[in-house]
């Protein structure tokens, strides 16, 4: 009986220290997301809010890459909290992810610089989504 709690917890962490977003828009249009493969895992090291109505939330890799994710990316206000959580998670605990990021729905490509989720290195969550 232990072992499968220690399991149940473990995954309840693990999903607490992910996020993917299941609508994602651009300029108020539904899209789709693409994990950023390119990049491989990676380690954030620092993350804060570009202004005081948190809309804006930059994240910065070990390698000093910045990544910005807007709130208009989930329909506006703030940044989703499940989102601030996993990133308090994923930078306390120093694990690395996978980033993902929306796909304009328009011309199909993503904007450098940006992303809008991520998930555990290694983790299956988002697996239907397309790599870049």
């Amino acid at each position: 009986m232990g072992q499968f709690k220690q399991m149940a917890i473990i995954e309840a962490e693990q999903q607490a220290s992910e996020f993917v977003p299941s609508n994602p828009q651009i300029n108020g249009q539904p899209t789709s997301l693409v994990w950023r493969n390119r990049l491989g895992p990676v380690k954030i090291v620092d993350a804060g809010y570009t202004d005081e109505s948190k809309t804006e939330l930059v994240i910065v890799l070990a390698n000093g890459q910045r990544f910005t994710c807007l709130s208009s990316t989930f329909g506006g206000g703030s940044i989703p909290q499940q989102l601030r959580d996993a990133t308090k998670l994923v930078l306390a605990s120093g694990q690395l992810v996978e980033l993902c990021v929306a796909r304009n729905p328009v011309t199909r490509n993503v904007a450098p610089g940006y992303f809008c989720g991520f998930r555990l290195a290694g983790s299956k969550s988002g697996t239907g989504l397309i790599g870049l």
